[in-house]
């Protein structure tokens, strides 16, 4: 219970920093509209919808990664140095220029990230109340998919219990 509501209460933050990002956002020269009303909005943050999973991306990834956009909202010298492999790079700031509108209009699934989720979640929630479909969060951002996707194979299948002591140090100083 207590999860959920912070849930609501994480959702409705992520709502309203969207819209004062939509308010920012309409004194560019580029008219936006919200097609979404915000309590549609809430309800699929309340349901975990704006999520994916990094495991099920990493899948996704090798079977059809071209019908996958990875976007990596962070500054360009964030991401020139530390990136998901195939990403492209779109500021936030700039998320909603002419330059950057035609990832968001095709039919392909787009997964944005940040360092955290919690950036990505706010840009998930302006593109999907102005109508942009099939755009996803990174569950747990680039920090996550680093510590458990690219890294996890560092020591193969080995376990710490497989690592028991192969060598018994209490042998070896006894001289046995």
């Amino acid at each position: 219970m207590k999860n959920r509501k912070n849930l609501v209460i994480l959702g409705s933050l992520v709502i309203v920093i969207a819209v004062a990002l939509i308010g920012v956002s309409l004194k560019q020269k580029n008219q936006t509209s919200i097609v979404v009303p915000a309590e549609k909005v809430r309800q699929m943050i309340s349901n975990g919808n704006l999520y994916y999973d990094p495991e099920d991306l990493q899948k996704s990834l090798t079977k059809n990664g071209n019908e996958i956009d990875l976007i990596d909202l962070r500054s360009p010298d964030q991401f020139l140095d530390n990136a998901i492999t195939g990403a492209i790079n779109i500021p936030f700031q700039r998320i909603l220029e002419d330059e950057y509108r035609s990832y968001f209009t095709d039919n392909k699934l787009k997964v944005i990230y940040t360092d955290q989720e919690s950036k990505a979640a706010e840009v998930w929630t302006l593109l999907t109340q102005m109508g942009y479909q099939n755009v996803y969060v990174l569950k747990g951002g680039l920090d996550y998919w680093k510590a458990k996707i690219e890294h996890q194979d560092i020591f193969g299948n080995a376990s710490l219990d497989n690592e028991k002591a192969r060598f018994d140090f209490k042998k070896e100083l006894e001289g046995e």
